[in-house]
């Protein structure tokens, strides 16, 4: 079973409606039903995360993919240090994988979900969204403050999101 955008729309709704006050005025998404994706807008303490959300394979494939998150050029003196701290992350999420594109130098953060013979409850969806969120949200600050210094943080454990 695939998911349809109006499944995904209903998803979006329901994750909406679970969020605490506080975190409805922080998200926001928009739909383009042309390209089967929806943008959502979650503003964390000290950024705005852009996630895409994109059916494909005839909706049979659901991807989450950050946009913007973060950029680091090659000729960066503190690439080699962000690259391992993405594949330290990498290694310690199921979901959520770091990857880094050498054209544009952009981090991406993504999440995929194949829906082969069933298609993904709200709350499954729920469940992906904010694990992936958190996933953003939890890491910013590290991989940040590498592109600034070069050192990560004293300990590979970033502070817990405790509300969405």
């Amino acid at each position: 079973m695939a998911i349809t955008m109006e499944q995904l729309q209903s998803h979006l709704r329901f994750y909406t409606r679970r969020l605490s006050d506080s975190c409805k005025e922080r998200s926001t998404y928009c739909l383009n039903s042309d390209e089967d994706t929806a943008e959502l807008y979650y503003k964390g303490d000290r950024t705005v995360f852009e996630v895409s959300i994109s059916i494909q394979e005839g909706g049979n494939f659901l991807q989450l993919q950050s946009k913007e998150y973060l950029f680091c050029q090659t000729s960066d003196p503190h690439a080699p240090a962000l690259f391992q701290a993405l594949a330290s992350a990498n290694a310690r999420t199921r979901l959520v994988k770091f990857a880094w594109d050498d054209r544009s130098g952009e981090i991406i953060a993504s999440a995929d979900t194949w829906l082969m013979d069933a298609s993904i409850s709200q709350y499954q969806f729920y469940r992906v969204l904010i694990n992936y969120l958190s996933s953003l949200m939890r890491n910013y600050p590290r991989f940040r403050a590498i592109l600034e210094t070069g050192v990560a943080a004293d300990s590979l454990d970033s502070p817990r999101v405790t509300e969405l």
